[in-house]
């Protein structure tokens, strides 16, 4: 009787299994944020079939773990020198409760779906039949992007995965969510932006301790917000995307999208408890979906007050989490910091802004 092999082991950075999984999980790396746990690694195998089979092609679990026993490093290795010998199917058996854990784990986050079963190869008992869902087509296509070397397949992958995003988020009945899928659809033909775009996501997915989602379209919704505020990844999106397909839209449908916007920018700003002036102006505003209020306080005289801008002017000129600007006050340059975020009193001076957002594009660095 064969022996049971092990299944993955579990190491510094997997995840307890007890836990809810997150499509982060997939890239999970060790301790010492080098390689990818083996955990990482199956699951990113599993994402890699379905290019291998033909991207939507429906499978089975013999299908996949056959063509796992052969792929996945660890299992590969395993298997290798005296156990070299073990039959298939065996091995299959021993590594069943691995492989089934992570394929549940991919129908859990929409990546993967339960098509329905039919009859074994082997005999006449039903096997489930699995599909990869579009945002499963979107991973792989994302893992097997830093494994191109070739430029012009390199620029045709990332076509690829930035209108199955636009493509797949066309399928939501919701004007802010087709307002985002026309965005993608035009970034894809913008090098500029589309490299932006997928820089960016592919941080987000490696980023464990800031933002974790079950949710694909959650990731999109964070990455379109880095793109409308942080101008510095990619100078032609305001103008060249994000303004277009503002303008392209009816006058309805664009009224919907600026109070989507006004909502979101004004409610973060509520959300640190700003002075009575500023809930003035803004109940005097709220039905107004054109205008936005803001509140700023100045670095020099100390003044804090609320103002009015056009919502369309905020797109293009607040691009941080705190900007500066001239105060009317003192007229004083640079020196009115507008909060959005932060407490009142946490304030850097405007000189040090620009050290600050260096060092953290620093740090947020990411490989692999």
């Amino acid at each position: 009787m064969v022996k049971k092999s092990p299944s993955i082991r579990k190491e510094d950075g997997d995840k307890d299994r007890t836990r809810t999984f997150y499509i982060n999980y997939i890239f999970e790396k060790d301790s010492l944020q080098i390689l990818y746990t083996k955990t990482a690694d199956l699951y990113q195998d599993i994402m890699m079939f379905n290019l291998k089979n033909g991207s939507g092609v429906a499978f089975t679990f013999n299908g996949l773990a056959k063509w796992l026993i052969k792929r996945n490093y660890d299992f590969a290795t395993y298997y290798s020198g005296s156990k070299a010998n073990i039959s298939m199917s065996n091995r299959i058996a021993n590594r069943r409760d691995s492989i089934q854990r992570c394929i549940d784990d991919l129908v859990s986050c929409g990546l993967i779906s339960l098509e329905g079963t039919r009859k074994a190869e082997r005999n006449n008992l039903l096997t489930q039949v699995y599909k990869f869902t579009i945002p499963g087509n979107i991973i792989s296509m994302l893992l097997e992007l830093p494994r191109l070397t070739d430029p012009s397949v390199i620029d045709r992958l990332i076509y690829n995965i930035m209108s199955s995003i636009g493509a797949h988020l066309l399928n939501h009945h919701s004007f802010i969510v087709k307002f985002a899928s026309d965005i993608f659809f035009k970034s894809a033909k913008i090098e500029e932006c589309s490299d932006a775009i997928i820089d960016r996501l592919r941080y987000l997915l490696h980023t464990h301790d800031i933002f974790n989602s079950q949710d694909l379209d959650r990731f999109l919704e964070v990455v379109l917000y880095f793109m409308i505020s942080w101008r510095e990844l990619s100078p032609l999106f305001f103008e060249n995307v994000f303004k277009k397909a503002l303008l392209k839209l009816d006058e309805e449908a664009r009224s919907i999208i600026l109070l989507h916007e006004k909502i979101q920018v004004e409610n973060q700003i509520r959300q640190i408890f700003p002075p009575q002036d500023w809930e003035r102006m803004w109940f005097h505003n709220i039905h107004d979906h054109t205008k936005l209020v803001l509140f700023g306080k100045c670095t020099k005289c100390s003044e804090g007050y609320p103002f009015v801008v056009p919502l369309i002017d905020y797109f293009g000129t607040f691009t941080d989490q705190k900007v500066h600007m001239k105060c009317t006050k003192c007229n004083c340059d640079n020196s009115l910091c507008v909060i959005l975020f932060e407490p009142f009193q946490n304030l850097p001076p405007p000189w040090d802004m620009r050290n600050q957002r260096n060092n953290q594009a620093t740090i947020n660095g990411v490989t692999g």
